[in-house]
C-alpha cells in the first residue's frame, strides 16, 4: 500500500471464498456431460497464440483453429459443441486479456474524514459569493431564504420520499462544467435517482423504487420543450400523472426533480463586485408563444446558478470515488438544524417541509452519534416540539426517533 492508501488487487472472484470440495459435481453433470466438457477443455488448452496480433485477431485465429480440429473429427460434434465452444473461448479471451492487466482497489477512506470532507466542501461551495438563486414563484419560499429554501430541500432529496401535494419547489443546479456539479449534488444522490432519457422506446419514467426524477447534465430547453414537457409540469407539482413507462402506461408515484445544466433556466444580475457583474439572460427562448409556457416552468423550480468555479482546496474531496449520498446526509445535518434553531414554524409556506426536514433528521440521528460521537437525540426531539406543537402532529416523527 502506498501513501495515498491504494492497494494492488482486484476486485476478487465471487467464487473464491467458498470452499468447492464439498459439492459432489458428480450429481450435478451426467456422465456423458463430464466427457463433453473434458474434451472441449483439452482442445481449448492446445490453442497456439498468434505473434504480434490484436485481440481481436487472436480471437478470430482461436476460433478458426477450434472449428478446424473439432469439425475435422465430426461436422455434427462441431454444430452441437459450438454454442459450448463459444463460451470456453470467451473466458479464455477474458483471461488472456486480464491476465495483462491490474486492477487497483482503493482503500476506503473513514467514513468520518469523508463526512467532514463533504460539510467543508458543500458549506464552502453554497456559501461562496459566486452562486445566485432563482425562482419563478417566490411565495412558496414562505419567510425562507433562497439559499436555506435550497439547503433544506436537497437534504429532503437524500432523506425523503415525496408525497403527492406537497407544494415544495423542485431543485436545479446550473453552470459552466466543473464547477462542482457532480460531485456535490449528483453523486450523493445517484443510487436514488432515475435517470431521464429522452431516446424513443426507453423506459424515460420507469420510476420503480428510485424517489428522485433526474434530468443529468441536460440542455435546459430539452426539458421545457420536449413531448413531455407537459408531464414534467405536473410531475413538479407532485400531482397524479399517468405516463407511457415502457411498453405500456402506468402511474407515476410522487417523486422529486432534479436537473443539472450546462444553461439556465431563469435570468441573473451579478453583483457589481463581480469581475462578470450585469445582466445573465437565461438560455431560455422567450417568444410571445412561448412565454406562458417557459413561466409556468419557472414557477416550479428553484435554481442555483454557480457563474465561477468557488475555491475547493483538493485535500477536501475525496481521494478517489465520490462522495455518496450518506456523507451528504452527514456533512449536512449541522447546517440543517442550525437553519432549524434560527427560524420558526411560521417560516415555512406549508407545514409538510417542516415534516420532510424533521423526519430526514430523527431518521438518521443514530448514525450522527455513532459517526461524531456526539449526542444529538434530544435536540432533534426539541426541533419537533418547537416546529410541531401539537401532541398529534408529533406522533410520526417520534416514532422514527425512537425505532
Amino acid at each position: 500500500m502506498d501513501e495515498e492508501g491504494i492497494v494492488v488487487g482486484g476486485c476478487g472472484d465471487v467464487l473464491s471464498s467458498l470452499d468447492l470440495s464439498q459439492f459432489d459435481f458428480s450429481k450435478l453433470l451426467s456422465e456423458k456431460d463430464a466427457q463433453t466438457e473434458n474434451f472441449l477443455n483439452q482442445i481449448v488448452s492446445l490453442l497456439k497464440l498468434p505473434i504480434n496480433a490484436t485481440p481481436d485477431e487472436i480471437h478470430v485465429a482461436w476460433s478458426r483453429q477450434l472449428s478446424n480440429g473439432i469439425a475435422g473429427i465430426s461436422s455434427i460434434l462441431w454444430h452441437r459443441l459450438n454454442p459450448y465452444v463459444e463460451i470456453l473461448l470467451a473466458r479464455k479471451m477474458h483471461n488472456f486479456i486480464t491476465d495483462q492487466m491490474v486492477t487497483i482497489d482503493v482503500i476506503q477512506e473513514p467514513l468520518l474524514d469523508l463526512c467532514n470532507k463533504y460539510r467543508v466542501c458543500f458549506t464552502t461551495w453554497i456559501d461562496s459569493d459566486k452562486i445566485l438563486f432563482n425562482t419563478g414563484m417566490e411565495k412558496l419560499l414562505g419567510k425562507l431564504s433562497l439559499k436555506n429554501y435550497f439547503i433544506l430541500q436537497f437534504f429532503v432529496f437524500g432523506t425523503n420520499t415525496r408525497v403527492r401535494g406537497d407544494h415544495c419547489l423542485q431543485l436545479g443546479i446550473v453552470g459552466k462544467s466543473s464547477v462542482g456539479k457532480s460531485t456535490l449534488f449528483e453523486s450523493p444522490l445517484s443510487e436514488i435517482s432515475h435517470y431521464y432519457v429522452s431516446d424513443k422506446g426507453t423506459g424515460r419514467f420507469k420510476i420503480e423504487e428510485k424517489t428522485i426524477l433526474f434530468f443529468h447534465d441536460i440542455d435546459v430547453k430539452t426539458m421545457v420543450f420536449s413531448r413531455d414537457k407537459d408531464l414534467i409540469k405536473t410531475l413538479a407539482r407532485s400531482e397524479a400523472s399517468q405516463a407511457k413507462v415502457h411498453s405500456s402506461t402506468g402511474c407515476i408515484p410522487p417523486i422529486h426533480i432534479l436537473y443539472t445544466s450546462n444553461f439556465k433556466l431563469f435570468n441573473y444580475k451579478l453583483p457589481t463586485s463581480s469581475v462578470f457583474s450585469g445582466h445573465i439572460l437565461s438560455d431560455i427562448p422567450m417568444e410571445p408563444r412561448t412565454t406562458n409556457h417557459v413561466d409556468s416552468f419557472r414557477k416550479r423550480f428553484l435554481e442555483c446558478f454557480c457563474y465561477d468555479r468557488p475555491t475547493i482546496d483538493t485535500d477536501w474531496l475525496p481521494i478517489a470515488g465520490m462522495f455518496q449520498k450518506q456523507h451528504m446526509i452527514m456533512g449536512m445535518y449541522d447546517r440543517v438544524i442550525d437553519i432549524l434553531m434560527e427560524i420558526d414554524k411560521s417560516d415555512f409556506y406549508k407545514l409538510v417541509q417542516v415534516h420532510y426536514i424533521l423526519a430526514g433528521l430523527a431518521k438518521n440521528w443514530k448514525m450522527y452519534e455513532t459517526i461524531y460521537n456526539i449526542p444529538i437525540r434530544e435536540k432533534i426531539i426539541y426541533l419537533v416540539e418547537k416546529f410541531l406543537p401539537h401532541p398529534y402532529q408529533r406522533l410520526n416523527i417520534l416514532r422514527i426517533i425512537n425505532k
